[in-house]
């Protein structure tokens, strides 16, 4: 996502879990447009407003929400902190992330927002129960919160992808890929 504005008249405001690998991954490169860096940790929601205070103020354009995880674990051997723990990252950093962007706009101000959420959102996967549920709530706020946002000049949208080549999905090549 970030290489898709490569070249393009825009600065970018990312947030990282690991801001030492972001920044060797994207400094430095030919066309790169101006990136800040915030370290934000999306399991701790309430960590957020602390993180994003220094941005509140800035006139966004838009936000991009494609943090997710996913907990491969059978019912009988899961646990409320794990689900919890993948419900903060999926749904509920998502829901306060914009909570404090929209809060912090001017009304007048257009605002465009995407979410990455999964084909698994309505297909569902064998022990990936959990992951589908927390994509699952994400897009039925999605499609609850536009009648509050959309007369606050905010667009809002999802986008449900199936695997995207990402580390995060490395171990699930052995079981559904073709190696």
């Amino acid at each position: 996502l970030v290489e898709s504005f490569y070249g393009q008249d825009v600065e970018l405001i990312l947030l990282v879990r690991d801001e030492e690998k972001a920044k060797n991954l994207y400094l430095g490169a030919q066309d790169a447009p101006p990136i800040t860096f915030i370290k934000a940790d999306m399991g701790d929601v309430p960590s957020l407003k602390e993180a994003l205070t220094p941005i509140l103020n800035l006139e966004l354009d838009g936000f991009v929400h494609c943090a997710g995880v996913f907990d491969i674990q059978s019912l009988k051997r899961t646990t409320y902190n794990r689900f919890l723990k993948l419900m903060n990252v999926n749904l509920f950093s998502f829901a306060e992330i914009l909570r404090l962007l929209v809060s912090a706009k001017p009304n007048d101000k257009r605002f465009r927002v995407v979410s990455m959420s999964s084909v698994d959102s309505f297909r569902g996967d064998k022990t990936n129960h959990m992951y589908c549920a927390s994509k699952a709530a994400m897009d039925s706020f999605i499609r609850a919160i536009p009648l509050e946002l959309n007369p606050m000049n905010v667009e809002i949208n999802t986008v449900q992808p199936s695997f995207v080549d990402t580390p995060m999905v490395d171990h699930l090549k052995l079981f559904h890929l073709d190696n």
